[in-house]
């Protein structure tokens, strides 16, 4: 199963945190100052953050839904930027830089598209397996030869997977890309243990 620690539950896969092992904007030759989608991100999720539902909510959030349309992401959540929330991301923020996770990230997510890449030879389902750290795709078709989409297949590995404790997701034009994205804090103990599921998957679903 993937890793939990209460204490590092805000070192999720975020972009900006490095779960491709850098800081996610510098791929785009961009260097945003230290914090800013941290400060952004690393409140969410914290206790009392959701407001209490109220009478006519539901009609509110669609009226607001309509009036957002078209508008960024950072226009869409300003409770996320009050000193609480500001207070989480640098907590988030000393935890990633004191157990360097950027290079675990680096790591371990080199090794898990290496023996992803190993096992795409003997599996027709399976397609490219790209990715950079812990932000990994793989391109679910139905044979080699045609390349033709598979979202049923990338489905059903999903909820095999699901069901033996691994979340992983399918998207795409297609919805037969299977997108893998632990935690920060995933290890290389993990990543075997993901492999081996996901194996196991396999054989389960396509013999073999």
């Amino acid at each position: 199963r993937w890793p939990t620690r209460t204490t590092r539950s805000s070192c999720g896969s975020r972009g900006g945190y490095g779960d491709r092992g850098r800081s996610g904007y510098d791929r785009r030759d961009e260097q945003p100052q230290r914090g800013i989608s941290a400060l952004y991100r690393g409140g969410r999720g914290q206790p009392g953050r959701a407001p209490p539902a109220r009478s006519g909510s539901v009609e509110r959030r669609k009226k607001r839904r309509e009036e957002r349309k078209g508008k960024s992401n950072f226009d869409l959540k300003p409770d996320g930027m009050d000193p609480l929330q500001a207070a989480v991301g640098m907590a988030v923020l000393d935890v990633i830089e004191e157990e360097n996770l950027q290079k675990n990230v680096i790591d371990v997510g080199s090794y898990l598209i290496t023996e992803l890449k190993n096992l795409q030879h003997s599996w027709e389902c399976m397609g490219d397996v790209r990715g950079h750290g812990l932000f990994v795709g793989i391109d679910w078709i139905q044979d080699h030869g045609t390349k033709l989409p598979d979202e049923l297949g990338a489905i059903a590995v999903v909820n095999n997977l699901k069901d033996m404790g691994f979340l992983i997701s399918n998207s795409g034009v297609h919805n037969n890309i299977l997108k893998i994205r632990p935690p920060l804090v995933f290890l290389r103990e993990h990543a075997d243990l993901f492999l081996s599921a996901f194996e196991e998957t396999l054989k389960e679903l396509y013999g073999n």
